[in-house]
Formats: structure tokens, sequence, C-alpha cells
């Protein structure tokens, strides 16, 4: 191993950095995920739908709005995210299928020129590349996922920091009116 000084380091991280960073913005503007119309939807424009804005000094009834507005992007997410976890889970069982029905083939195949079977690793590898289409499918279909989790898990925290900030302004007006 090669002795690298920890700048050259570094160096070498910022620039990883930097690519990561600009490969997001690039896939934030390309990537596309469709709504239920079949319209297409970039990350960044999914964002900006599943925003919810508060003003600045919130009364109780900006806050209630919010959190109907919260609870309805809520909905339409967890919506998404469950069709998105059927079509992932769809890709893995039939990936799972048709590489078992390719691994038995090529044993089938083995067997009938009574040649030597090679490793099971060799003949999974092999049937895997036989599903590459496949493979491919079920990773876009798990990105989906995950983006969709993310989605709802951004909404849960939003809705919770609605609740703690009409509790607030609840305890607030309380303490005011006992003075």
């Amino acid at each position: 191993m090669s002795d690298i000084s920890p700048e050259d380091l570094l160096g070498i991280l910022q620039k990883h950095k930097d690519f990561l960073g600009k490969f997001a913005e690039l896939l934030d503007e390309s990537y596309v995920l469709y709504d239920l119309d079949g319209e297409p939807m970039t990350p960044r424009m999914w964002g900006e739908y599943f925003s919810i804005t508060v003003p600045e000094s919130p009364g109780p009834q900006d806050l209630i709005m919010a959190q109907s507005r919260a609870t309805q992007l809520l909905d339409t997410a967890m919506f998404y995210y469950a069709h998105s976890q059927l079509v992932a889970d769809l890709f893995d069982e039939s990936a799972s299928t048709k590489n078992d029905q390719a691994f038995s083939a090529l044993v089938a195949q083995f067997r009938a020129e009574k040649k030597r079977l090679p490793s099971v690793d060799t003949l999974r590898a092999i049937a895997n590349a036989n599903n590459e289409d496949l493979v491919g499918s079920k990773a876009t279909a798990v990105a989906r996922f995950n983006f969709w989790k993310a989605i709802v898990k951004k909404l849960e925290k939003q809705m919770k920091m609605l609740e703690e900030a009409r509790w607030t302004l609840g305890i607030e007006a309380k303490l005011a009116g006992n003075r």
C-alpha cells in the first residue's frame, strides 16, 4: 500500500464528494417518476409538490391548514410508497423465480449433455446474467421504493413538527391568558 498524505487523501475525498454532488443534481433534474396521470416528474418536481409552507410567525389557523395539507400529502405519498413496494416485491419474486428456472435449466442441460457440472456459483452467475433486464428493473423498482420511503419519512417528520408547534402556541396562549 502506498503512503498517502492526509492532504492528498482529503483532496481525493473532496473530488469524490464533488462528483457525487453533481451526480445528485443531475439525478434531481433528469430521473423521472410518473404521477397517477402518467405525467413525468423529476425528484425535484416531486420535492416541490410535497413541500409545505408555513408563514414566518404562524397562528393556530395557519398550523391547522398546514397540518391538513401535510395529511393530504402524506396520504398521497403513502399510496406511491405502497405501490412502489408492491412493484419492487413483484420484481424481486419474478427475478428469483426466473433465476431459479434458469439455474434448473442449466443443470438439466449439463446433465443431458453428460458434461461435468460447474460450481453452484458459476451456474448462478450464468443464470443471473441471462436475466440482466429483470435485475435492472428490480434495481429501478428498489430505487423508487427508497425515494417514496424518504418522502414519507420527511412528511411524517414535518407533521410532528407542526403538531409540536400547535402545542407550543396553545401553551403560550394559555400562559398569556393566565397573566
